[in-house]
């Protein structure tokens, strides 16, 4: 294909797409902490694109095809395939593994191609979004190839959106066992990685992943010098029913909480505002907690969730304690008698 007489009104291809950005601390937070939410808010879309409903696999083969052409064409494919498949409509689309298959193909060749263009490591970290919200595992090697690939620095972006996007596969109800004996010692490598986010993102799989050595991983996480990956491993312990959180959720109830802020997160409100979410977070976690263990383990827990009811947290947060307290009571209230 030629571009030898580009046109002169037509923007550079690099004009359509913003630099590759690491996500903030409070981005993290907000995806992996809070397990409803991960699955509806994986990929930043920037608005210069279509509106999708329903997408036909039909659609979804010619948007593939599109992928091969080297032209902007190729980038409204990638970024509408990948919010197509985050639509809770496209049941048909998620479970398609012929796409899938497709898309992990393509995302192969652009590893092995090794591009640090600023387009080709976007494109991939489009592909990476895309695949990991499919419901097949498909598209789990390709993605594994991606979290395990750094030949440049600026891959590390290709391979935090891999990560995240296994972190999505596997937290999916109804994932099962498929592709874990791969995903998990990637998760446990990345659980290691000296990128907190990376970590943070660690903590959230390992926790949807469940097992021994998921769970020892975490309780080891508790202890990180990084309090968001500490919030994300407990609120996964909590999950599993771990009392080794206690401590962690503790803190993330404390009024007094110190947040972890990025660069991006300098402004006040930024940094209000992930402290409530860290928060309510740690309230709901107690929440899962309290329901395995009603006992007096969690007494130090129930303490914190008062002590927010009677705070002069914003009403969100107290009216969070105020349910959450009532629940753990009960929960407490029906422990049979040793």
């Amino acid at each position: 294909m030629s571009h030898s007489d580009p046109s002169p009104q037509k923007p550079a291809l690099q004009d359509h797409l913003p630099p590759v950005q690491a996500p903030t601390g409070a981005f993290v937070v907000q995806l992996f902490v809070v397990p409803a939410v991960i699955v509806g808010v994986i990929a930043v879309l920037y608005g210069l694109f279509f509106w999708w409903g329903q997408v036909r696999n039909d659609d979804a083969e010619k948007y593939v095809q599109a992928l091969d052409r080297d032209n902007q064409a190729r980038w409204q494919a990638a970024v509408s395939l990948a919010d197509a498949l985050r639509d809770p409509r496209n049941v048909e689309l998620k479970q398609n593994a012929k796409i899938a298959v497709k898309l992990a193909d393509v995302l192969e060749r652009e590893i092995a191609a090794g591009s640090t263009d600023n387009s080709d490591l976007q494109l991939r970290v489009y592909l990476c979004h895309a695949l990991g919200e499919f419901q097949v595992a498909d598209g789990v090697p390709a993605l594994l190839l991606a979290a395990k690939t750094q030949r440049e620095p600026d891959e590390k972006y290709v391979r935090f959106a891999a990560l995240k996007a296994l972190a999505v596969f596997v937290s999916r109800p109804g994932a099962g066992d498929r592709g874990r004996e791969q995903i998990l010692p990637v998760m446990l490598d990345a659980s290691h990685d000296p990128e907190p986010l990376v970590r943070s993102t660690a903590a959230f799989a390992l926790g949807a992943l469940g097992g021994p050595q998921a769970v020892a991983r975490l309780e080891r996480m508790l202890t990180d010098a990084s309090s968001n990956v500490r919030f994300n491993a407990a609120t996964m312990l909590a999950t599993q029913g771990q009392l080794a959180a206690v401590p962690v959720l503790t803190e993330m109830l404390d009024p007094k909480l110190a947040i972890e802020a990025g660069p991006e997160e300098e402004d006040e409100p930024e940094q209000d505002n992930k402290r409530i979410a860290v928060m309510v977070n740690g309230l709901r976690a107690a929440r899962k907690l309290s329901a395995k263990h009603p006992g007096e383990q969690l007494n130090r827990l129930r303490d914190a969730v008062q002590q927010l009811e009677a705070s002069r947290e914003p009403a969100s947060v107290r009216l969070e304690a105020v349910a959450v307290a009532k629940e753990m009571a009960a929960d407490a209230a029906s422990e049979p008698a040793h």
